[in-house]
């Protein structure tokens, strides 16, 4: 038996992305989002849709969040959004939504379900509300001057208990009571990372035994568990203020995220990797939903991602080698395009580093293939290993950094990392977790 064909891999796949495609008669819709899915005001909208089990579209749209990223597509700033602000929704080909609180109520008048009884002046001060608890504005969270940590803990700690306090008002666990609303779909994108960056940044945990934020905890808790709570959760690694506070990418972090280059804030752990959870890893469950979402991004995207897993090596060999890192005191716009990641200049023996690098590609498009196989339950893992080479073969090759290098969930949801996770550690002979 030969190593599974992308083919066959797309066949086993498709059952998943089949279920979730649009069909005749339903209303047309498309969302406009951030490609790298950290746009909070993106989150609330693709949290409601994926919780109303909506089937649409997804056009990502370009922010420059990273140096790396590509420019704002053109045709989105003439077609879609001028400004080229995201969420955008288009619905039934012609209209277009662009504010996220419009696009949330938009979608309740277009697509009702279940409503909730509820004060309506609660529910709209808690909808106008919601932004107060934007990351990006927090101002403990970005504090780096210590005699004025005191202060602006007490500030925060005092949103957070008027927080709990709305959170009682209809018993809970969700802020209109048992079932998520539209105020929730309002907070997820903001709470959800105001969590993970104070435990990180502040060494705040919600979620602690005794926390005076018991509700806070238990809504964080339901959230995860709803529909659109599993497809749109983001592993800590990922959310963008404390990926881009990696010492190595500080310097070209966005302003928004107000991470100083060089200095910590204050509270802000020294060892950034080991105040991080381990990227979870799930038994490897071949053919299940989650498995069959992994194998089926993998499949539509086998080029980028074989592309990417390249770049990312040769620019660590790049780094190792001495090549410089960013200049702290200027910021990465002006350094786009330019600098070590433009890869070595070339050289009298070009031509076999080019054979190389092309025998280096199919060997990494021939590993994710194996990697789709075991997910999609085509092949075992021991087979699928030794058809692409053997598990030392994968574990040297650039594939194997694939686990802790998967965006969620910007590349699949943390369910089907998970399940990647999974399947590489199958195919490499290594325990998962």
């Amino acid at each position: 038996m030969t190593l599974a064909s992308w083919e066959g891999v797309a066949s086993a796949a498709r059952v998943w992305a089949t279920a979730r495609a649009p069909r005749a008669g339903d209303v047309p819709l498309v969302l406009y989002r951030d490609a790298n899915a950290w746009c909070p005001f993106c989150h609330r909208v693709w949290f409601w849709m994926e919780q109303k089990g909506l089937r649409y579209e997804t056009q990502r749209i370009h922010l420059g969040g990273d140096p790396r990223e590509p420019p704002k597509q053109p045709w989105y700033l003439r077609e879609v959004a001028p400004r080229g602000n995201v969420p955008a929704l288009r619905i039934g080909g012609d209209e277009v939504v662009l504010e996220s609180l419009d696009i949330l109520d938009r979608l309740d008048a277009e697509f009702p379900g279940h409503e909730l009884a509820a004060d309506d002046s609660f529910k709209q001060k808690m909808l106008q509300t919601s932004g107060a608890f934007d990351t990006d504005c927090d101002r403990w969270l970005h504090n780096t001057h210590a005699p004025d940590e005191a202060a602006l803990r007490g500030e925060a700690l005092q949103k957070l208990t008027w927080l709990e306090e709305a959170l009682r008002q209809h018993g809970g666990p969700f802020f209109l009571g048992a079932e998520p609303s539209i105020v929730d779909a309002a907070f997820v994108g903001f709470l959800t990372r105001l969590a993970v960056n104070y435990k990180f940044f502040k060494g705040l945990d919600v979620h602690e035994v005794g926390s005076a934020w018991p509700r806070l905890s238990a809504w964080l808790r339901a959230v995860e568990r709803t529909p659109g709570g599993r497809a749109t959760k983001q592993d800590v690694a990922f959310e963008q203020r404390i990926y881009q506070a990696h010492p190595l990418r500080r310097a070209a972090a966005e302003p928004c995220m107000q991470l100083h280059p060089t200095r910590l804030g204050v509270g802000e752990p020294s060892d950034w990797r080991a105040a991080l959870p381990s990227p979870p890893v799930a038994a490897l469950q071949p053919g299940g939903e989650p498995a069959l979402e992994a194998a089926w991004r993998l499949c539509e995207r086998r080029t980028a991602v074989a592309g990417f897993l390249q770049r990312t090596r040769q620019e660590a060999a790049l780094v190792a080698a001495g090549a410089p890192r960013a200049q702290p005191d200027h910021h990465w716009k002006a350094r786009r395009g330019s600098g070590p990641w433009k890869g070595p200049a070339p050289s009298s023996t070009a031509g076999a580093e080019v054979a190389e690098a092309a025998e280096e590609r199919a060997a990494t498009e021939r590993h994710l293939c194996a990697v789709a196989a075991v997910l999609t339950g085509l092949q075992p893992a021991a087979e699928a290993a030794r058809h692409a080479g053997g598990p030392a073969a994968i574990r040297s090759g650039p594939v194997a950094a694939l686990g802790s290098l998967v965006g969620t969930p910007r590349d699949m949801s943390v369910a089907a990392a998970a399940q990647l996770r999974a399947a590489l550690a199958s195919l490499t002979g290594e325990e998962a977790g």
